[in-house]
């Protein structure tokens, strides 16, 4: 990354701590696909600020030190200094350009643009880059459909941030998210898909006529459109969720994990997700308490089973987060047994959450048919309401959620797509 400084402690103290050039920090973890696709976002925006602003990277197992100084609870995080001090609230997680581009507004002069937005036809756009969406374009492209993905980060979507993946049909064992990301993206891009990272859907237009996708770089006029755009994790609904975000409540493990090492920390959830991070957790932390609304797990026995192997982690069942305590940093949370009334304070440092995701459909604006919980719905053909716009993957309404049936749907999205094109 040619405008982006890695940087240690000693460069730290010496350089930014007495520059008066502002100064963007990126605190990053190696281990962080979050991280890895917003370092891309901010070394496109180097040139964009010429001379303004010097932008910097901090690798957490590089610079361990500095990280527990300076109090980085939660990767990536970005911090704006200005004459040695903080200039404003800290930034966590990957968020937009826009949202950079306004931290930075108060102290640089407008910067210039590059040139109008690229204009580009296809017969296919496909929004989001996870197992749906590549399993889209691989089918689309086969096909011999000029095929389009955009995708607000890295191609994988959770692939990226899941450990391993022991029951994707056709593998050997347990295989790497990440592996499995890679060998998709590669298929798809061998069948003549453009794959386009690190474009956020600005606007989008959804008629029988006419499927508009704009993000900050270009227009995306297709004849068909598939929605992949997937879902993220439903936030922890406690009033001190907001202030504790990035400071001691997470939905990454393979991202923060590390940062807890012999500490006492927190999972909430029950199902696959919540018991694999838990089990992957304690490679790093001295205890975790799982905490579960029901009395039961709903996660696969092989996954029960294989974190009951593990000393460290105790069960809370029946159990929910009421609220938790601490200034600065997390120091206990009040727990109610949903059974008897009773409450309890435990003591902790960190909460990682696994509650349920929530599909990402906000950008549609209400063009598209969706439940009540704001799935897309479709028919058995992954066809919307409106003809020629379909959908896939976990964005969509239905009872089970892998990567199998995303890969499934994404299969017969493309399918779909190609016989509406032909007929």
């Amino acid at each position: 990354m040619d405008n982006i400084l890695t940087i240690d402690k000693t460069f730290f103290e010496t350089k930014i701590l007495k520059s008066t050039t502002p100064a963007l920090v990126i605190f990053s973890s190696e281990s962080c696909s979050s991280c890895k696709a917003f370092l891309s976002k901010i070394d496109a925006m180097g040139s964009l600020y010429s001379d303004q602003v010097n932008f910097y990277k901090v690798l957490s197992n590089e610079s361990n030190s500095l990280t527990k100084v300076l109090g980085i609870r939660s990767f990536p995080t970005t911090i704006l200094f200005i004459n040695g001090y903080e200039a404003s609230k800290r930034i966590v997680g990957n968020v937009s350009s826009h949202e950079i581009t306004q931290l930075l507004k108060p102290y640089t002069k407008t910067p210039v643009r590059f040139g109008e937005r690229k204009k580009i036809f296809c017969d296919v756009v496909i929004v989001g880059g996870g197992p749906a969406g590549l399993a889209s374009a691989i089918y689309s492209a086969r096909e011999g459909l000029k095929t389009v993905v955009v995708e607000e980060n890295l191609p994988g979507g959770k692939l990226l941030s899941t450990e391993s993946i022991s029951n994707y049909p056709g593998t050997k064992g347990e295989i790497k998210g990440k592996l499995v990301a890679k060998n998709m993206l590669k298929q798809a891009k061998s069948f003549g898909a453009d794959i386009f990272p690190l474009e956020s859907v600005q606007d989008i237009l959804l008629s029988e006529h006419l499927k508009r996708v704009s993000t900050e770089t270009a227009v995306y006029d297709a004849k068909a459109i598939i929605i992949a755009s997937g879902a993220e994790p439903r936030r922890l609904p406690v009033e001190e969720e907001r202030f504790f975000y990035g400071k001691g409540i997470h939905y990454c493990a393979i991202c923060d994990g590390p940062l807890y090492r012999n500490k006492n920390i927190m999972v909430v959830g029950g199902g696959n997700s919540a018991l694999k991070e838990a089990s992957f957790l304690s490679r790093y932390v001295d205890k975790i308490t799982l905490v579960h609304q029901f009395e039961t797990f709903q996660a696969s026995k092989i996954v029960q089973d294989k974190l009951k192997k593990s000393y460290k982690i105790h069960y809370l069942f029946s159990s929910e987060i009421r609220k938790i305590n601490g200034k600065n940093n997390i120091s206990s949370v009040l727990i109610e047994n949903t059974k008897t009334g009773v409450y309890s304070e435990i003591p902790t440092e960190g909460i990682f959450v696994y509650i349920g995701m929530s599909p990402k459909t906000a950008f549609l604006k209400g063009q598209l048919l969706l439940d009540e919980n704001a799935y897309i719905v479709v028919n058995q053909n992954m066809e919307t309401n409106i003809k020629g716009v379909f959908a896939a993957g976990d964005v969509r309404k239905k009872p089970v959620r892998q990567i199998a049936t995303a890969v499934s749907d994404g299969a017969i999205a493309a399918l779909s797509a190609f016989e509406y094109l032909n007929s």
